[in-house]
């Protein structure tokens, strides 16, 4: 999945998921160990954090 942000983003750690920042986009994506979820489960504990200007906001898919 890709999270659009109102700034640029720099990720500074992601546990569970392999995430990547450039731009103004953090882009998702499933990690080895979890990379087979059937449909109808779920992962837990995944995460991310971002820095970025001060009034740094999710903004609505496009």
């Amino acid at each position: 999945m890709t999270v659009p942000f109102n700034g640029e983003v720099t990720l500074e750690d992601a546990w569970n998921c392999k995430a990547e920042a450039s731009g103004t986009r953090l882009t998702i994506d499933n990690d080895a160990h979890n990379g087979n979820v059937p449909a109808g489960a779920f992962v837990r504990d995944v995460g991310f954090i971002v820095s970025g200007p001060a009034d740094l906001a999710v903004v609505e898919y496009e």
